[in-house]
Order: C-alpha cells, then sequence, then structure tokens
C-alpha cells in the first residue's frame, strides 16, 4: 500500500508537475500572446502616428504646395502686370514715335510743299515778268509797225493827194459835158473827195480802188453814201473799223450825211465784224 501510495503519489507529482508545467507553458503563451498583442498594438499605434505624421506631412506640404503655387500664381500676375506695363509702355513710345515721325512727316510735307509753292510762286513771277516783257516788245513792235503804217499810210495819202488834184481838174473840165442830174452827183463827189485832205489815213489805213469792199454790206450804206466814202479816199472796212468818235464826225461831215448818223448805225462795229469774217468783201 505504501508503494501503491507511493506510485499514486508519483503519478499525482508527475501529474501536479504536468499541470504545472502545462499552466507554465499556457502562462507563457498568454505572455507571449499579450506580448505579441503590444507588439501588435505598438506597431498599429506606430503606423497610426507615422500615418498622422504623414497626414501632418502631407498637410503641411498641400499647404507648402499652395502656397507656393500662391506665390508662384502672385509672382506670374506680377511678370504678367510688368509684361503687360512694358507692353503698354512700348504702345505708348510707339505712339509717341510714331506721332513724332507722322509730324515730322507733316512738317517735312509742309516744308516742301511751301518751298514748290514758293518755287511756283517765283516761276510764276519769273513767267509774268516774262510775259509782261514779251507783251511790251510785242506792243512795242505793234506800236511801231502800226507806226510805220500810219506813216506809210499818210505817205501815199500825201502822194495820193497830188494825183486827186489832178483828177479832180480833170473831173472839173468834164462837168459841161454831163447832163443836169449827173453834173450835180459829180459836184457833190469833187466837193467830197476836196476834204480828203481833212482824213487822217495814218489812222484809219490808205487803200485804193484795187482794195475795194462791198460797203453796202453796213447797215445805213446806200450806193451813193459808198460812192462819197469811196471819193473821201475810204474803199474798206477796216479803215471804217478804226473810225474813232473825232474821225467818225469828220466823215460824217465831209460825206454830208446826217449828224451823228454813223455814230448811231454804228459802222465801226459793223465794219470790224466784216474785216473779220472770211468774206469781208
Amino acid at each position: 500500500m505504501e508503494k501503491e501510495v507511493q506510485e499514486k503519489a508519483s503519478v499525482l507529482e508527475e501529474e501536479a508537475e504536468r499541470k504545472e508545467a502545462e499552466e507554465r507553458e499556457r502562462q507563457d503563451a498568454l505572455e507571449r500572446e499579450s506580448a505579441e498583442q503590444e507588439a501588435r498594438d505598438e506597431e498599429e499605434r506606430r503606423e497610426a502616428e507615422l500615418a498622422e505624421i504623414e497626414r501632418l506631412e502631407e498637410e503641411e506640404a498641400s499647404a507648402a504646395r499652395a502656397l507656393l503655387r500662391k506665390k508662384a500664381e502672385e509672382r506670374r500676375a506680377e511678370e504678367e502686370a510688368a509684361r503687360l506695363e512694358k507692353e503698354e509702355q512700348e504702345r505708348v513710345a510707339r505712339i509717341e514715335r510714331e506721332a513724332e515721325q507722322k509730324a515730322a512727316e507733316e512738317r517735312r510735307a509742309a516744308a516742301r510743299k511751301e518751298a514748290e509753292l514758293e518755287e511756283r510762286a517765283q516761276r510764276k513771277a519769273i513767267e509774268a515778268k516774262e510775259k509782261l516783257r514779251k507783251k511790251a516788245i510785242e506792243r512795242k513792235r505793234k506800236m511801231e509797225s502800226k507806226e510805220k503804217e500810219s506813216q506809210q499810210s499818210r505817205e501815199l495819202a500825201a502822194m495820193r493827194a497830188a494825183e486827186i488834184e489832178k483828177e479832180l481838174d480833170e473831173r472839173r473840165e468834164r462837168l459841161d459835158d454831163l447832163d443836169k442830174e449827173a453834173r450835180k452827183k459829180e459836184i457833190a463827189l469833187l466837193r467830197i473827195s476836196e476834204k480828203s485832205k481833212e482824213i487822217d489815213f495814218g489812222l484809219i489805213g490808205f487803200a485804193t480802188e484795187s482794195d475795194k469792199n462791198n460797203l453796202q454790206r453796213i447797215g445805213g450804206v446806200g450806193p451813193f453814201i459808198e460812192e462819197k466814202l469811196n471819193a473821201l479816199g475810204i474803199y474798206t472796212f477796216k479803215q471804217i473799223s478804226k473810225l474813232n468818235p473825232e474821225m467818225e464826225d469828220k466823215v460824217n461831215d465831209a460825206i454830208e450825211f446826217f449828224p451823228g448818223r454813223i455814230r448811231r448805225d454804228e459802222w465801226a462795229k459793223q465794219a470790224k465784224t466784216r474785216s473779220e469774217s472770211e468774206d469781208p468783201i
């Protein structure tokens, strides 16, 4: 029994040792599990802390990036504003340069125009002077020519006067051979011919029978008036066109016409038109 007791005690002791060992193993397992759990919790805490740090860092980085973006945008805005201001300044400067260039060009154009006008005025003045000089020369030439022509006309008239005196003497001698009517007409023509010395042929020009125009084409001149004019030495429209008021009166008296009739009928004007026509005869 003692042996059994010892065996039972040994078994119990072994059983107790086994249980104690199991208990120790269980405790060790619990401790290991607790340690592992703590390790896991620590790891999770660390991960959470790291995540929080990363989140904070990310927020700070995002804020920094936002700040950097804002600063970059502000810098770009400043640069854009500076660029626009520079462009505006350049535009204003360009406009001012263009305005100055345009004003300078306008001044040059005005100066050129003024110079051209001055040159044109000088040319015109020179041309006017030259024209006046030529007109003066032409007027002098015409006056000299007219004076020469007048002198020649007077000389021819003087030469013709001597011939007329001879012709008049011959015509007077033939008066007795004419009938009463013809004799009356011839006496009138002789009387008029004697007045030819009062006519200034230097003024109206000299003409002869061979130069004769049809003076009856002048209003107021009939056949006998034409004969009277011819007897006075007036044969052409040109001679009549040169009559001045004084000579009109002298011719009017010489041909024994109604006082002032030549002037009223405007013989000089009519004769001028006839003398300038294509067919003056």
